[in-house]
């Protein structure tokens, strides 16, 4: 039994929840440049629903880096047949190497990559024109590699962005509250100071007129500044 491995493009990735979403194989486009199958290379297509049997049982196709099976960093979540090809969600394992995927496929530096095998009379071969037609297949596992084969494959969801923009709108409002707070505490000093300068002159002048003397009372309100920095 041959594995062919197909590759996609990553553009984002869910680093929150360690999910990659993905379009890994779209239906009905040709690959760019013809790829390795069986006596020859060819340009390849997959017809909609060739992976239909598996939607309903992911969860035994692994994750692995470079299409290594001994290097596997997470699994298949969920299989869909969508209008424009196989969606697939992937959950990638909370270790350093799934770590280091999801940042590299984060920066588009992966991209998925299936590794399917298909069986006599799952596909139409067409040596004149160079093409094959895969219309049933059977995924072995999805990697994380480099290069695409095909333009349409594409990631779908990412919500780290929004994650970090909460994040961002977090600290803001924290930054605020705490300069309010300081300037409350300020203004509460400052009043204090006030209530206690008028006391300060009420006593002095009842003391001048006792005594027959009115002196100067003291500045109360010539402290150092406080600034907010």
């Amino acid at each position: 039994m041959n594995i062919y491995f197909r590759d996609a493009t990553v553009t984002t990735v869910n680093q929150r929840e360690r999910l990659i979403e993905t379009i890994a194989v779209p239906w009905d486009e040709y690959t760019a440049q013809p790829v390795p199958f069986e006596d020859g290379n060819y340009r390849e297509r997959f017809t909609r629903g060739a992976f239909a049997h598996l939607v309903s049982n992911p969860g035994r196709i692994a994750v692995n880096m470079g299409h290594d099976r001994s290097a596997i960093i997470g699994k298949v979540e969920r299989l869909e047949n969508q209008p424009t090809g196989l969606y697939a969600r992937m959950k990638i394992a909370d270790t350093p190497a799934g770590h280091d995927a999801l940042q590299l496929a984060s920066e588009d530096m992966l991209a998925p990559s299936v590794g399917y095998y298909t069986r006599q009379g799952g596909y139409v071969k067409n040596r004149r024109a160079g093409t094959v037609e895969i219309r049933q297949a059977w995924l072995d596992h999805i990697a994380l590699v480099g290069v695409p084969a095909y333009t349409g494959a594409q990631v779908l969801a990412v919500r780290e962005a929004d994650h970090r923009a909460y994040e961002d709108a977090y600290e803001d409002n924290t930054r605020y509250l705490r300069e309010f707070r300081r300037w409350q505490a300020l203004h509460e000093h400052q009043r204090r100071g006030d209530q206690l300068q008028r006391e300060t002159e009420a006593w002095l002048a009842l003391a001048a007129q006792q005594a027959g003397r009115r002196p100067a009372p003291p500045d109360l309100r010539r402290r150092p500044a406080i600034t907010l920095t």
